[in-house]
């Protein structure tokens, strides 16, 4: 069976490439030059790199172009002249006003000095956010070890970090294996990174939030009580996990689901890359949360360092005292727990 390449899922296609993939109803018919199969295997999605234009043949001449009946796609005038069905794509677009089955081929890597940096780049980083994974939970692991540590702001932390480290793995796992991923395994990973990075704003938002919580109601080392302390957790995760789950709820619904019409923004995963189609796309399902998370974050910031400013000197230097002695015993613990996870 011939393997024939699909630009967008069955359901649609790139009426206006500007928009990316949206719901058509066009049946989709290969201009093969010769005998069409009665049966070939579609493979969706073409991960370009540099983007992807389309050739135009009632335009341009040297845009010539066969479809043979093995999947591969004959163009003459090319280098190279046979184009495998890992190269190109087909999809209905309009020509001259009237729906076309057409090809797409990949813009060729860029011949700019940035080029090779760009290569390199795609090495460094992944290797990077693998190197802070172990790192990220070890920390994870401290804080949920060391009883001392094991406090709301702790736990919260220790959240943090486990989104971070997950975050990272997965997007290192992208960056590496992306170009050849299954096309429903890129889309279920880029499901993933979104809902860990978003997770990760909403658990450092709520550190802002309990650090402030803390100043602004007065500092004791005893703290709230263990049930109350336990009962605040319970919220904070609620709303640490319960609304990036809502996000990622509202893109996978968007996204999936083919009634939904194409006016909609739709995230469009894995079309291109294991991600969002286009920043534009990104901004209501990604950005726009992470810059209000953000805008919250400087607020709080500034309330706290006001509640700083205001705190009497001599308040200041004891509780530094206490935080001190308190170190001390954590340090210690610290030590026993590595030592520990070593042997």
């Amino acid at each position: 069976i011939s393997k024939l390449p699909k630009c967008c899922p069955l359901d649609k296609a790139l009426l206006d490439p500007s928009k990316g993939c949206i719901t058509s109803d066009l049946e989709f018919e290969p201009p093969f030059t010769a005998e069409a199969l009665k049966e070939v295997d579609l493979v969706i999605g073409l991960k370009c790199e540099y983007g992807k234009y389309r050739l135009e043949p009632e335009v341009a001449s040297e845009d010539e172009f066969h479809l043979l009946t093995d999947g591969s796609l004959h163009v003459p005038f090319q280098e190279p002249p046979i184009l495998s069905y890992l190269e190109y794509c087909l999809e209905n677009t309009l020509v001259n006003n009237e729906p076309q089955v057409v090809p797409f081929l990949c813009f060729p890597p860029s011949t700019e000095p940035n080029h090779n940096w760009r290569k390199l780049s795609h090495i460094i980083f992944p290797i990077g956010s693998l190197t802070s994974v172990p790192f990220l939970l070890i920390v994870v692991l401290l804080y949920l070890g060391v009883s001392e540590l094991r406090t709301t702001h702790g736990k919260v932390l220790a959240s943090h970090s486990a989104c971070l480290a997950f975050a990272y793995f997965s997007l290192s796992m992208v960056q590496i294996f992306g170009d050849r991923m299954a096309h429903g395994l890129c889309v279920a990973m880029a499901f993933f990174i979104q809902f860990s990075f978003m997770s990760c704003f909403f658990w450092l938002n709520l550190l802002c939030l309990h650090t402030w919580r803390q100043l602004n109601k007065g500092y004791s080392l005893r703290g709230d009580g263990v049930i109350k302390e336990n009962m605040i957790f319970l919220l904070y995760s609620l709303y640490g996990w319960g609304l990036p789950i809502v996000i990622i709820s509202v893109s996978v619904i968007m996204d999936l689901t083919p009634i939904i019409p194409s006016t909609y923004l739709k995230p469009n995963f894995g079309l291109d890359s294991c991600w969002f189609h286009s920043d534009h796309a990104a901004l209501p399902y990604f950005y726009g949360p992470i810059a209000i998370l953000l805008i919250i974050n400087v607020i709080l910031f500034i309330l706290t360092t006001r509640i700083i400013y205001r705190t009497d000197p001599s308040t200041v230097d004891r509780i530094t005292r206490m935080e001190q002695a308190v170190m001390s015993v954590i340090i210690q613990k610290r030590k026993r727990l590595f030592l520990q996870a070593i042997l």
